[in-house]
């Protein structure tokens, strides 16, 4: 599995407002040989803004999920965060992936810039 948090506004930019932005969001990767049930598992940032992963929610191998900050209606590629203010920070942030048990699975930095980690 690979997780790439993004923020693609430049430090000092003004960002488009959060409930139409499409620059604030992770995408979760799944790199393996069998299909990742993700249900109930959690994504935190370094404020702990949490997003929980909905019931049923599955990566096929090869496959990938972008989870977005706005507001929308969920898909099969496509899930949002539906939070009122950017999630992942222009100046660097750092992801931690959790499983429905509460144990850290994946930790991830970046350092800010108008970049995207790859982890």
């Amino acid at each position: 599995m690979t997780l790439s948090p993004s923020s693609t506004t430049p430090p000092g930019a003004t960002p488009a407002p959060i409930g139409t932005s499409t620059t604030n969001y992770v995408v979760v990767k799944n790199t393996g040989s069998k299909t990742l049930i993700l249900s109930g598992y959690r994504i935190k940032d370094a404020a702990n803004h949490t997003f929980v992963f909905p019931t049923g929610t599955k990566i096929a191998p090869g496959k990938q999920i972008m989870i977005r900050s706005c507001k929308g209606a969920n898909t099969s590629g496509t899930l949002y965060w539906n939070q009122n203010n950017y999630v992942w920070n222009n100046t660097g942030d750092t992801l931690r992936m959790y499983s429905p048990k509460g144990a850290l699975l994946e930790k991830c930095s970046y350092r800010g810039g108008g970049s995207t980690a790859y982890c």
